[in-house]
């Protein structure tokens, strides 16, 4: 089954992939997004969904259907402290206890080194969360063109995004 890789960014986990899909499916007619919320236009779509995949989705919403807001940040800090690494709530949504949790998760502040990191057979989400783990702080693209030919995704712009609250530099 096809899945989405995260990295830790300002509110806790977040994919830039999934986002990509979610305005996808909104350009061409199958969802309404809003700032706070994404409704299908599709009301087959669940019946249609392999039965391993509807058993997961129900269990999903059983586990955290009717969380929202910071008690939804709350459990995903809790249950994957990584993602909090550079959140801008955790401090005011976590308890000392689990905020030290979060403060072990934080790559270590290394001298500076050169390193070399190839993106194939990663997506974007996997290849940005990788230079977190490194505390890549400098991304240098040596590519006659600066979009990949097998993953159109992996280009420059969604990099710049994320640079801006992890310290990154492109």
């Amino acid at each position: 089954m096809a899945t989405f890789d995260f990295v830790p960014y300002r509110f806790g986990c977040f994919s830039f992939q999934s986002y990509a899909d979610l305005r996808a499916m909104n350009t061409v007619g199958k969802m309404v997004t809003t700032d706070s919320d994404c409704a299908t236009l599709d009301k087959g779509w669940f019946s249609q969904l392999k039965a391993d995949d509807r058993t997961i989705l129900q269990q999903v919403k059983r586990e955290v259907g009717t969380l929202t807001g910071d008690a939804l940040a709350h459990k995903v800090y809790r249950e994957s402290p990584y993602f909090a690494i550079k959140s801008e709530i955790a401090e005011r949504i976590l308890t000392r206890d689990e905020q030290a949790l979060v403060d072990l998760q934080c790559p270590l502040e290394i001298a500076p080194a050169w390193f070399t990191l190839g993106y194939e057979g990663r997506n974007l989400d996997a290849y940005l969360d990788a230079m977190v783990q490194r505390n890549i702080t400098h991304l240098v693209d040596v590519r006659k063109n600066a979009v990949s030919m097998k993953q159109p995704g992996v280009a420059l712009v969604p990099c710049r995004r994320f640079k801006l609250l992890n310290k990154l530099t492109c």
